[in-house]
Parts: structure tokens; sequence; C-alpha cells
């Protein structure tokens, strides 16, 4: 079983990559690894060794998710969305200027 944090867009292609190797991969809580690692040593230092501690002993201990992948369909369908609140952020930024002008 492997661990990790599921921050940025860093940890899928890794995680999906171990699931085809027939490893079980499971993510914990960002949040609740940053307040386990100022609890373990009263202090806020943060260290890539210190991270992996906290995040074994997270998942040893039973605090962590399945990993639940959606369909390509679902995925492209969440990338077009972003893009379109890009553009209409722009397109309301652009006629606020005009106006303005």
């Amino acid at each position: 079983i492997v661990g990790m944090e599921p921050t940025g867009h860093y940890w899928i292609n890794l995680s999906k990559w171990l699931l085809k190797q027939n490893i079980e991969v499971v993510t914990v809580n960002p949040h609740l690894v940053k307040r386990n690692k100022e609890n373990r040593d009263n202090t806020q230092s943060k260290s890539d060794k210190k991270d992996a501690l906290v995040i074994a002993d997270m998942v040893k201990n039973g605090y962590y998710s399945e990993v639940r992948y959606t369909s390509e369909s679902f995925e492209k369908l969440r990338v077009l969305m972003s893009n379109r609140d890009v553009v209409v952020k722009r397109l309301v930024s652009s006629i606020n200027q005009l106006n303005r002008w």
C-alpha cells in the first residue's frame, strides 16, 4: 500500500502507474498531514523526510481515503469548464475595460 498527499497534479500519474502494477494507492488529507507534522515534534519545520514519516504513520493507522478516478470524458469536461471560466472572466474584464474607456 502506498500513501500520498493529493496536492498539485504530480501524484496522479504515479498513482495510475502504481495501480497498473497492482499496488494499492491511498491518499491522506494534506491538512491532517500538516497538523500531525506539527504535533509530532512541536515544530512547524517542513521536510520531505518528516512528511513521509507522517504520511506513513497516518496510512498505518488507517487515516486515508481510497483513490477514485473519474472517466476520461469527465476529465475532459472538467478541463472544458475550467477553460470556459477563464474565457468568461477575460470577457467580463474586457467589457469593463471598454466601458471605462
